[in-house]
């Protein structure tokens, strides 16, 4: 099962007084979750410092989902093709999401929420607990 997690919201989820973010977290350290993750550059400059800190122990612990090279290169040049074509500056979410057949994002990015329901029409945006039913059908091919 996984989801995408947009850096504007790292900080919530990881909040434990953030209401909001409690059942995704439940989620993700008790119902087998994971968070699809792309070692393309955007993602590795975006994930720095205690965001970088967090995905080693997440990945220790079973919960990213790691794209291979060969995949990792069809993001690359999806992003590339999406750039400037999309609202958002987040070319590489929308491509990990397409590539990686991902339906579910957890984002604050009001552009980047219209991008992924316009490129990924099935897909799903959690942003409040009352969201919690979108993890209940998230996958992770």
């Amino acid at each position: 099962m996984c989801i995408i997690l947009d850096v504007n919201s790292f900080a919530d989820l990881r909040n434990e007084n953030n209401q909001d973010m409690l059942p995704a977290r439940k989620w993700l350290d008790n119902k087998n979750g994971k968070i699809a993750y792309c070692n393309t550059a955007k993602f590795r400059n975006e994930w720095q410092g205690k965001m970088q800190i967090q995905l080693k122990d997440w990945s220790r612990e079973g919960k990213v989902k790691f794209l291979g090279q060969e995949d990792t290169i069809k993001v690359q040049k999806e992003a590339n093709q999406l750039q400037g074509k999309i609202q958002s500056d987040d070319e590489h979410i929308i491509a990990l999401a397409m590539i990686a057949k991902v339906k579910v994002l957890i984002s604050k990015d009001q552009a980047l929420h219209q991008d992924f329901k316009a490129k990924i029409p099935d897909g799903s945006i959690y942003q409040k607990k009352k969201h919690k039913h979108l993890l209940d059908s998230v996958s992770c091919p």
